[in-house]
């Protein structure tokens, strides 16, 4: 049987798999394939690549290589990314404002530590709502403002193998 060997470290036999990619992660969003072969095809799914980067386009993307003419592609290394962000936990508090007219000129904030929503806002200076909330005492025009103000954590997945760049947490298995 004659054997074919291509230089460098995925030699093989003509026709046989070559070895999973070595990957890292490397940057925001970002994998780095430490042992890149131009030689190779590479089989993308839910990423893009440029050189030996990649950068997934979901949460899960998947890079096989094969050999230019060879049958079969290599096993599948996954790339996974989750975001990082805010996760609201219990009420801290909940601010009200209501009265004759709109309540543009009554800002209601969250106390220290304390937010809206996952953006991370923490005061409401909006009209609010107009409706029944000052029991009949205005003629039509009472409006109503009440913010929810919510404790949070930030997301931590390094239990799980993730490691954290910039606002993107990152791993590969």
């Amino acid at each position: 049987m004659t054997r074919l060997l291509i230089a460098g470290s995925r030699a093989s036999a003509h026709g046989a798999i070559p070895t999973i990619p070595t990957l890292i992660y490397s940057a925001a969003n970002q994998f780095t394939i430490t042992d890149y072969d131009s030689t190779l095809t590479y089989i993308l799914t839910n990423c893009t690549r440029s050189g030996a980067l990649i950068t997934p386009t979901g949460a899960t993307a998947t890079i096989a290589v094969q050999y230019p003419h060879g049958l079969l592609p290599s096993t599948a290394r996954q790339a996974l990314t989750a975001a990082h962000g805010r996760v609201l936990d219990g009420v801290e508090s909940t601010p009200a404002s209501a009265g004759c007219g709109n309540r543009s000129g009554d800002t209601k904030c969250c106390g220290p530590g304390g937010i809206m929503n996952t953006n991370g806002d923490t005061c409401d200076s909006s009209n609010g709502t107009q409706g029944d909330f000052c029991g009949g005492a205005c003629p039509g025009d009472c409006f109503g403002r009440f913010n929810t103000c919510y404790f949070y954590h930030w997301t931590d997945y390094s239990a799980s193998g993730y490691s954290l760049i910039g606002s993107t947490w990152g791993k590969v298995v």
